[in-house]
């Protein structure tokens, strides 16, 4: 069974109460939906008309694929104005707090908060947990440069699908087309507010590279300064290896052992969301003596555990809903097909050199894991008919810990 592919949904909420001044949110949609004529199937715009707090909440929690949240409407150095109901004629304020609660509790792989509402700037302290772009408005928010940015911003985000390159495109836009006095854009990287006070390396950005990458090299740069390579050259290298493979981080939403190869080294990231910053953990390089089989063993297995580690059902697994079912089968099938190959079915492994390789580093970790890890895919298999899903995850998430372990395991025994 293959996974369907990631669509990336665009959450627009508008809002205009009858006690608040007429805002043209008619005409932002009118641009939104010729931009769907344009961009077709990779332009998919959710949008929410006289929007509520339920409104917002039941969005935010029922879709897992939105990737930018965006409202357009009346706004105050304190939040935004939402709709109270449908027959009233008052607006609601929601705080920004509050609103940056409910969008990083239910969404956390969305890449940015875009908020075209007046005074919203002076609330990106309170959003700044929300998302790894958030972008607000400084001072009053001139309606037609406010519709001319959403037209700037989307019709560039639909083409190369980067929030930063698309929002440096737009402001640059928006002043040449002279709209930038009624629309004060500001933009604050959460990466860059959770890296103060620690060593943080961007990577190369040039005319080719319009994204920046934020690498958190803290808890090893003691390391880096003990290889036997300059250190510059090796940062070099890092930043080239970790733009290179920023498809994999930007597509990934968390992640806890990524291992990337850095010229003769190896290093290990993890990151909560790709789009804020990378975390390099540890520097590592193969013992001497170690064979081709035990370093294809551990960098397949390691690659096979990032896979497992990314799979959609990790991301809501506090809450089940209909269509877990589907995700939870095609779990299953690929954890099984990581522990036919590493560890094998009644000694019977898909991959025996992988599998020997292990047993032979590490022999009595693999002999504790191996029925552990066995128990429990029998035990979401059964669980599965039963479609008791709650237990399913559970046992997923064992068979994970577990596999993570053999890795640790294979860290001591094969790098030095």
């Amino acid at each position: 069974m293959k996974a369907a592919p990631t669509s990336k949904t665009i959450l627009v909420v508008f809002s205009n109460p009858e006690d608040s001044t007429r805002l043209r949110l008619d005409r932002e949609q009118r641009t939104l939906e010729e931009l769907q004529r344009k961009h077709g199937s990779t332009a998919i715009f959710r949008i929410l008309s006289a929007a509520t707090v339920d409104d917002l909440i039941r969005a935010l929690r029922d879709d897992s694929s939105l990737r930018i949240v965006h409202f357009s409407g009346h706004g105050s150095p304190e939040g935004i104005y939402l709709e109270t109901s449908p027959a009233s004629a008052t607006g609601f304020e929601l705080s920004a707090s509050h609103l940056a609660s409910l969008v990083s509790s239910h969404c956390p792989q969305i890449e940015a908060l875009i908020l075209s509402s007046c005074y919203s700037a002076e609330s990106s302290d309170a959003l700044i947990t929300s998302a790894p772009f958030v972008v607000t408005v400084e001072g009053p928010a001139d309606d037609n440069a406010a519709i001319e940015f959403t037209r700037l911003f989307y019709d560039n985000f639909l083409s190369c699908r980067s929030v930063e390159r698309s929002l440096a495109r737009a402001q640059i836009a928006l002043k040449a087309l002279n709209y930038d006095s009624g629309l004060q854009i500001y933009v604050t990287r959460r990466g860059q507010e959770i890296s103060k006070g620690r060593k943080t390396l961007q990577s190369i950005k040039s005319e080719l590279r319009e994204e920046t990458v934020l690498i958190d090299i803290t808890d090893v740069e003691l390391q880096i300064e003990s290889l036997d390579i300059p250190k510059g050259q090796f940062l070099a290298l890092l930043a080239n290896k970790i733009y290179i493979h920023r498809w994999l981080y930007f597509e990934s939403v968390e992640m806890e052992y990524a291992l990337f190869p850095i010229g003769r080294y190896f290093a290990v990231f993890s990151w909560k969301n790709g789009m804020d910053i990378l975390t390099c953990r540890r520097i590592l390089r193969p013992k001497a003596g170690v064979t081709q089989e035990g370093c294809d063993a551990w960098m397949g297995l390691s690659f096979r555990y990032n896979q497992l580690f990314a799979l959609g059902y990790r991301r809501e697994r506090e809450s089940i809903y209909p269509g877990i079912q589907e995700k939870l089968q095609y779990a299953a099938d690929e954890y099984e097909l990581c522990v036919e190959r590493f560890f094998g079915v009644d000694g019977n492994a898909r991959d025996e050199k992988s599998a020997r390789a292990i047993r032979e580093a590490i022999p009595d970790q693999f002999k504790l894991a191996l029925p552990l890890i066995s128990e429990n895919m029998t035990a979401a298999r059964r669980y599965l008919a039963q479609e008791e899903y709650s237990r399913v995850i559970i046992h997923l998430e064992t068979t994970l810990s577990l596999i993570h372990g053999v890795l640790d395991g294979l860290v001591d025994a094969f790098a030095a």
